[in-house]
C-alpha cells in the first residue's frame, strides 16, 4: 500500500511586529501539510482557471498604499520612517494576497533602504523588521533554507536589542519554527513553537491572535510527527480562539479549520474531515478568491479526503485543479506544486492509470530532490509511493533499484 499522500496541507501563519512599539501583525500563512491546506467546494477543474470578477483581497488597501508611496516619492513628502512604514504595509498586503514575488520585490526595496542608512553597529529594530518580512516571503516561495538563515539572524538581533520576551523576538522564534518545519525538522520545530507559545501566553495572553497563531503552528508540528490526537486538541483550541477573537471568516480562522480537517483525516474520521475541508474551501474562495494559494491548497486537501474515501475520480479532479492553479501562481518547482503532482499520481494509480501515475511520481521526486533534499520526509514519501506502485505491478527489480539508488526524473 502506498505511503500516505504528501499534502500541501496545514495552514500556519507567520506573525511578526512591524516597527518598535507596535503589536505583532498577523501575517498570512504557510502551507505546512498545507501548510496551508483547507477549503472545500471546487469551482474550477482540470486546467481551466476561474478568474474572480470580484475585487482582489485587500485591493483597496493595496491601492491606497501604492498611491501614498507614489505621492511621497514624487513630492519628497514625509519622513524616511513614514515611507518605510508604507513599504512594509504594502509588502504585508501583497503577502496576504498570495502575490509572493511582488511582495519580495517591495520588501527587498525596504531592506535596501534601511541598510543604506545603517551604521556599522549592527541591525537596528526597523532593519530587523524588514529582514524578518523578507524571510517570511522567501519561506512562502519555498526557499526555506534562505528563510531560516534570515530568521536566525533576526532572532539573534532582536534578542540582543529587544530582549528574549519582546513580542517581536517571539515572532522571530515562531518564524524560525515554521522554516524548520518546512524542512522536515519536526522535533526542533516543535520545541521552537513551544517556546514561542509559552512566551506569548506570558507576555500577550492566551487569547491574543499571535498566541493563537503559535497554538495553530504547534498543532501542525505535532501532526507532522504523527501525534494526531494531541494535534486535534491543539487545533480545536486554535479554532475556538480564532472564531471568538477574529471571527468565523478571518483567513487565520479558516487556516485552523483546514488544520483541524487534516487532524481528523489523519485519524480516519473522513466524513467529518470532508465537511471541515469543504467549509474551509468555501470560506477561502469567498474571502481570498479562487486563485489565492491558500484556496488552492484547500482544493488539494479536499482531494486528499475524497481519495481516502475511495472517490478517486473526484479526487483526481481536485488535484488537477489544485496543480494547475498552484503551478500558475507559485511556479513549477514550488514545494506545494510538487505536493500536488505527487497527489495526482496517487489518484491516478488508484484508478489503474500506472503510466501517467509513474510520470507524476517521477516528476514529484525529481523536483523534491532538487528543491528540498534527498532525505526530506516529503522526498522520501514520493520515493516510497513510486516504489510501492512498482511492487503492486510485480515490478520488484524496479522497486529495489529505486529504493537502493538515485532516481532520475521522468
Amino acid at each position: 500500500m502506498p505511503s500516505p499522500a504528501f499534502s500541501v496541507s496545514s495552514i500556519v501563519r507567520v506573525q511578526d511586529s512591524v516597527f518598535t512599539g507596535k503589536s505583532p501583525a498577523l501575517a498570512y500563512r504557510s502551507l505546512a501539510d498545507l501548510r496551508l491546506g483547507s477549503d472545500p467546494a471546487p469551482r474550477m477543474f482540470e486546467n481551466q482557471m476561474h478568474v474572480d470578477a470580484r475585487p482582489r483581497y485587500k485591493q483597496d488597501e493595496e491601492e491606497r498604499l501604492r498611491n501614498q508611496i507614489l505621492i511621497a516619492e514624487m513630492s519628497f513628502a514625509g519622513s524616511a520612517e513614514e515611507r518605510s512604514e508604507m513599504l512594509y504595509g504594502l509588502g504585508r498586503v501583497l503577502i496576504d494576497q498570495g502575490r509572493y514575488k511582488a511582495a519580495e520585490n517591495v520588501v527587498r526595496r525596504l531592506v535596501g533602504s534601511h541598510e543604506s542608512q545603517r551604521s556599522n553597529d549592527g541591525d537596528d529594530v526597523d532593519t530587523l523588521s524588514a529582514l524578518s518580512l523578507l524571510g517570511e516571503v522567501l519561506d512562502l516561495q519555498g526557499l526555506h533554507t534562505k528563510a531560516e538563515r534570515l530568521h536566525r539572524r533576526v532572532l539573534a538581533g532582536r534578542e540582543k536589542v529587544l530582549g528574549a520576551e519582546h513580542p517581536s523576538t517571539l515572532g522571530s522564534v515562531n518564524n524560525l519554527g515554521l522554516a524548520l518545519e518546512k524542512q522536515g525538522q519536526y522535533e526542533e520545530a516543535e520545541a521552537i513553537h513551544r517556546r514561542a507559545l509559552a512566551g506569548r501566553e506570558k507576555v500577550l495572553g492566551a487569547e491574543h491572535p499571535d498566541t493563537l497563531g503559535s497554538v495553530n503552528n504547534l498543532g501542525v508540528a505535532l501532526g507532522k510527527q504523527g501525534q494526531y490526537e494531541e494535534a486535534e486538541a491543539i487545533n480545536r483550541r486554535a479554532l475556538a480562539g480564532r472564531e471568538k477573537v477574529l471571527g468565523a471568516e478571518h483567513p487565520d480562522t479558516l487556516a485552523s479549520v483546514n488544520n483541524l480537517g487534516l487532524a481528523l483525516e489523519n485519524q480516519g474520521q473522513y466524513e467529518e474531515a470532508e465537511a471541515i475541508h469543504r467549509r474551509a474551501l468555501v470560506g477561502t474562495e469567498k474571502v481570498l478568491g479562487a486563485e489565492h494559494p491558500d484556496t488552492l491548497v484547500s482544493v488539494n486537501n479536499l482531494g486528499l479526503v475524497l481519495e481516502k474515501q475511495g472517490q478517486y475520480e473526484e479526487a483526481e479532479a481536485m488535484y488537477r485543479r489544485a496543480l494547475a492553479g498552484i503551478e500558475k501562481v507559485l511556479g513549477a518547482e514550488h514545494p506545494d506544486t510538487l505536493a500536488s503532482v505527487n497527489n495526482l499520481g496517487l489518484a491516478l494509480e488508484k484508478q489503474g492509470q500506472y503510466e501517467e501515475a509513474e510520470a507524476m511520481y517521477r516528476r514529484a521526486l525529481a523536483g523534491k530532490e532538487k528543491v528540498l533534499r534527498a532525505e526530506h520526509p516529503d522526498t522520501l514519501t514520493s520515493k516510497a509511493n513510486l516504489a510501492s506502485m512498482f511492487r503492486r505491478q510485480g515490478l520488484l527489480k524496479e522497486a529495489e533499484d529505486l529504493e537502493t539508488g538515485p532516481v532520475k526524473g521522468g
